[in-house]
Order: structure tokens, then C-alpha cells, then sequence
């Protein structure tokens, strides 16, 4: 629950730096505070103007670091999108210049419209495949297209960094074991870790999936474009209307220039939350997925270039990709147990899903074209 002089503060704030949007409505702005997740450093309320439906989200963040870079980028977006259907969160000017955001008492804020709709976790239908596919191919356009270009080159040591990370967390649950038989009593002395022991059983597996990636990838002589992506367009933050229609994608200014994924990073991600199986969380439905690729493929390059990828080896891309995130996901969880943050862990059934996730993918590869 808000304090009044919480209240009073947002409404100083509305009022000083948006006053051409909220000064002749003052009295009436009703001011909610939003639940964010609890590791989430940003606070957002709703301010609403009755008796119109008209809302806006005033966002609060705790440091400005590429905040102008994120928002002009939004901005951007929103300006290409134009009259399009889908919305992005659009970031309203300050009445008395053109800043996209204002610093107050230490803390960054700024305003857009409330993206009014429904959002839908599970059980997305074909219909729903294609929307997607129509929502990343005109996100994916304009990342090609933009003016100046946004793409560098992608990172080629992605891979090669992930089995080292996965070699060093080996070593050290080695070295740990060797200095656990050292010692007298063991049995009596020393507990069992089982989230290492899992860990020490995965090994073998994942070592030779990301092998066996890097070597594909050792073969592929062309530079592969990377651009700056959000990278989060899962379940929880694509806005649907009631005709299954996606109108708005929610948290979509966390980007950085100088993180850049290539195009099927996305797709990948956006395949492993929107088309699991109904049966096993660590495996895809082969039919959606295929609906996605093959949708999108029609749609993005419209009037550009064909990239040299051909069909299949643009769905074995999106596919290694799918693999490779659950793999990463599964080392994060293991490098936050390891760094003591017990509070966050997630727990060794995650841990057992991303493991399965990739395995199954990698297995299945051939099957999804």
C-alpha cells in the first residue's frame, strides 16, 4: 500500500514534469501502486484519469544507466510501428522539452500510455502461432532496417565461453571430491552435495552437445549479423485482445548496445515459452514451432535481401539456439547455488528441466524439418 506522502510525491511529479497530460484532470488522478516481482529494482504505478479510460504506468527505476539508449530505441520502435495494431510501451516526452525521462530525489521515472488487454501463459493455438510469427517478423524488420544500422558482428565465443564455464564448474566439484576422500571419517564428516552430485552426472552429456555445436559453428565461414534484442518476449509480457490478436509487448525498453543476440536467439526463446508441450515442460510441441518458423520466414524479409541461410538451416540455428538457452539457464541456476544465494535458487527440479530441455532437443533436432 502506497504512503500519502508516496502518493503525494508520484502526483508532484506527474504534475511538475507532465502537466499537459495530467493538470487540467489533477483532482480526479486516482494513483495505484503495481506489484512488481520481488527481485525487481523498478517500482511502476498506474495513474488514472476518470471518467475517461485513458491510464498511463509512471515507471521508477534506482540508477539511468542506458535508460536514454532504451528509450529511444522504444521510441524509434513505436515511430515504425505507426499505425500498426501492436504497441510498445511508448515513453511520453516532459512537457517543457524533448528528455524521455526526469531524475528526482535519486531515482529515474517515466510515462507511457497503459497498454490496455489480456495475458495468456499457456496453451497458445495455431491462430496464436501465427500472431506471434507476424509480431517478431515486424520486430525483426525493423532491426534489419534501421537507420542508422544497429547490427554489429555476432559474438563467435559465445559457445566456446559456455563449455568453459561448464569445464570450470567440473573442476571445482572435482577438486571438492578429491579433498572430500582426503579426509578421515568421511562418511561421518561431510554431507552429500546432491545439487553438485546432479551437476557431476550432467557433465558428460552437455560437454558433448556444446561440442558438437561449436563445431557447426567452426564450419560456418559467413559473419552473422547480431543486433541489440530485448530478448524477454515470453508469455508474461505479449498483451492479447479478445480476438487472439497481439496488440502490445510489455518491459520492452531492457535492451543494450552492447548486448547483441542474433535474430534466432530470439526466435528460440520465444519457442521454448510459447510452444512446450502439454505433456512435459521439457519438451516443444514440433507442429507450433514449425507453424512459427514457417510463418515468420514468409514475413520478415519482405522486400530485403534472402540471408544466406536456407530453411533448414535457419530452423537448425533456432534449434542449436533453444538448446544453448536451456543449457545457460541450467548453469545460471547452478553459479547462484554456488555463489551462496540460496535465496534465489530455484531449486534442483529446475535445474532437472533445463538439463532435460536440452538433451531433448538435442535428440530431437531432425524432427522439426
Amino acid at each position: 500500500m502506497d504512503t500519502d506522502d508516496d502518493t503525494s510525491d508520484i502526483r508532484h511529479i506527474l504534475l511538475t514534469y507532465w502537466p499537459d497530460v495530467f493538470e487540467s484532470s489533477s483532482s480526479d488522478v486516482s494513483v495505484i501502486k503495481l506489484i512488481s516481482k520481488p527481485e525487481s529494482l523498478h517500482k511502476r504505478w498506474q495513474i488514472c484519469l476518470p471518467p475517461t479510460t485513458t491510464s498511463y504506468i509512471l515507471k521508477q527505476l534506482t540508477h539511468g544507466q542506458n535508460l536514454e539508449y532504451e528509450l529511444n530505441y522504444l521510441a524509434d520502435f513505436h515511430k515504425y510501428l505507426d499505425t500498426s495494431s501492436l504497441q510498445v510501451p511508448h515513453p511520453i516526452a516532459l512537457s517543457s522539452s524533448q528528455a524521455l525521462f526526469i531524475e528526482y530525489n535519486h531515482h529515474f521515472y517515466w510515462l507511457y500510455e497503459y497498454i490496455n488487454g489480456n495475458i495468456q501463459k499457456v496453451d497458445f493455438d495455431e491462430q496464436q502461432m501465427l500472431a506471434l510469427a507476424t509480431c517478431l517478423s515486424k520486430y525483426h524488420h525493423f532491426l534489419i532496417t534501421h537507420n542508422p544500422p544497429l547490427h554489429t558482428k555476432e559474438n563467435s565465443h559465445r559457445v566456446a565461453r559456455l563449455l568453459d564455464e561448464l569445464r570450470t564448474s567440473m573442476a571445482m566439484i572435482r577438486l571438492k571430491k578429491q579433498q572430500q576422500q582426503q579426509q578421515q571419517q568421511q562418511s561421518e564428516t561431510t554431507e552429500i552435495d546432491i545439487v553438485e552430485e546432479y551437476v557431476f552426472d550432467c557433465y558428460p552429456q552437455l560437454s558433448k552437445i556444446i561440442k558438437d555445436i561449436l563445431k557447426k559453428k567452426g564450419a560456418t565461414a559467413t559473419a552473422i549479423k547480431a543486433y541489440p534484442i530485448h530478448g524477454d518476449i515470453r508469455p508474461t509480457n505479449v498483451i492479447w485482445d479478445d480476438n487472439k490478436n497481439i496488440i502490445g509487448l510489455l518491459d520492452f525498453e531492457n535492451v543494450d548496445e552492447n548486448e547483441c543476440y542474433t535474430l534466432w536467439r530470439d526466435l528460440a526463446i520465444c519457442s521454448l515459452t510459447f510452444c512446450c508441450s502439454d505433456d512435459d515442460q521439457s519438451q516443444s510441441n514440433i507442429n507450433k514451432i514449425q507453424i512459427l518458423i514457417n510463418e515468420y520466414l514468409k514475413l520478415v524479409f519482405i522486400g530485403l535481401p534472402i540471408p544466406w541461410l536456407t530453411k533448414n538451416e535457419f530452423a537448425n540455428s533456432i534449434l542449436d539456439e533453444m538448446i544453448m538457452c536451456s543449457i545457460e539457464d541450467y548453469l545460471f541456476l547452478y553459479w547462484q547455488y554456488k555463489n551462496n544465494e540460496s535465496e534465489n535458487f530455484q531449486g534442483l527440479d529446475e535445474m532437472k528441466l533445463y538439463y532435460k530441455r536440452s538433451i531433448w532437443h538435442y535428440e530431437n533436432i531432425s524432427k522439426f524439418y
